[in-house]
């Protein structure tokens, strides 16, 4: 598995997907900058605290405005988080969906690399690419964001801080799942890069919508639903407001999600043939 690993990195390297999901991402970084920019600088002077204060309530004591301290880290993990996952829905639906097109998978099989194999490959090589980006998007953030304006610090525990990054990591492998399972269905890149980037940028925001409403607050379990819960226990660490028992259940969501999600698309995957 290690040539097959080390053979489709050097393949990534070398086509489309990885520099149009790296321009995807370095877009939006700019972007939300220069809007960070605009409403620290301009806007910031004609939010109430209250209006703040509001904000923190809805987003786990995390806003973008320093006068009320903001732990620069925690708030570029939780505003990247839904681009990093559009990156991997792009990189899967790319990077897959041209192995079915260009026959490579047809050659791989050829030559007697198994179906498994190859899929858990794939798989682990967009979830460290996905992983990368997240490192290099934080990194750069947290950086200007921190020489532009002035944040206030958190105190976390050495636990807490693994908690934190353990969860963020299980849910980014929780969206390369579904995304990989995407791919293996439609073998299309349009259909994987439209229903992938529809998931990863509005479900989190429908979900929040949803579970506002008064109908949803009376049904407990709907709370548990990938990714509302997850985000919203894995980034209360920062805060200590999570809960161990509503940790391991956003941690065993994610697991259950990564479990059924793989055993679909390897289904699929082995009962259809490869042209």
């Amino acid at each position: 598995m290690s040539r097959l690993l080390s053979g489709e990195l050097f393949k990534i390297r070398k086509g489309l997907a990885l520099p149009i999901t790296l321009l995807v991402n370095i877009a939006y970084l700019v972007f939300y900058t220069a809007i960070v920019f605009f409403f620290v600088r301009f806007a910031s002077d004609l939010i109430s605290a209250e209006e703040v204060e509001a904000m923190d309530a809805m987003t786990g004591g995390i806003n973008l405005f320093p006068e009320y301290g903001v732990q620069a880290l925690s708030a570029s993990l939780a505003v990247f988080f839904q681009v990093i996952a559009i990156c991997a829905a792009v990189l899967a639906g790319i990077w897959i969906c041209d192995d079915f097109d260009g026959g490579t998978i047809r050659n791989l099989l050829s030559v007697g690399v198994s179906r498994t194999k190859y899929y858990f490959t794939k798989m682990l090589c967009i979830f460290v690419i996905s992983i990368i980006f997240a490192i290099i998007t934080t990194l750069l953030f947290t950086g200007v964001i921190t020489l532009f304006f002035s944040f206030g610090t958190t105190s976390i525990s050495a636990v807490d801080l693994l908690m934190f990054f353990g969860g963020h990591l299980l849910t980014y492998l929780t969206y390369v799942s579904i995304f990989v399972m995407l791919a293996f269905l439609f073998r299309n890149v349009g259909a994987t890069l439209g229903v992938g980037i529809a998931f990863a940028a509005l479900l989190e925001t429908i979900l929040v919508m949803v579970l506002g409403m008064p109908f949803a607050s009376s049904v407990s379990f709907l709370s548990n639903i990938f990714p509302y819960h997850n985000l919203m226990q894995f980034s209360q660490v920062f805060i200590g407001a999570a809960s161990t028992t509503d940790y391991l259940i956003a941690a065993a969501v994610c697991g259950v999600t990564v479990v059924i999600t793989t055993a679909i698309g390897l289904y699929t995957f082995n009962k259809r043939d490869v042209k």
